[in-house]
């Protein structure tokens, strides 16, 4: 699993930028829905988690998510 880790904490680094802020949120909530709250830490305008204390199904679920994410937004680029 470390090395398809590695891909998903790579993936996500890369788009995390490309998500509007209501799905930034979903992610908070994804990991506060795992009961990984406590690990959560503010930093600026939002909260800061590390990787290593994310379990390997919730980092499966937070790329799913923000796949998911990107691939709408291509979706609707190209029906544009």
């Amino acid at each position: 699993m470390n090395k398809k880790r590695s891909e998903y904490i790579k993936f996500i680094n890369e788009n995390i930028n490309k998500l509007l802020d209501d799905e930034i949120k979903g992610i908070g909530q994804i990991l506060a829905n795992s009961g990984l709250s406590d690990k959560l830490v503010e930093k600026g305008r939002g909260s800061q988690i590390k990787y290593k204390d994310i379990p390997d199904d919730t980092l499966i679920t937070l790329y799913t998510y923000t796949k998911n994410k990107i691939n709408d937004k291509n979706e609707v680029i190209d029906d544009e």
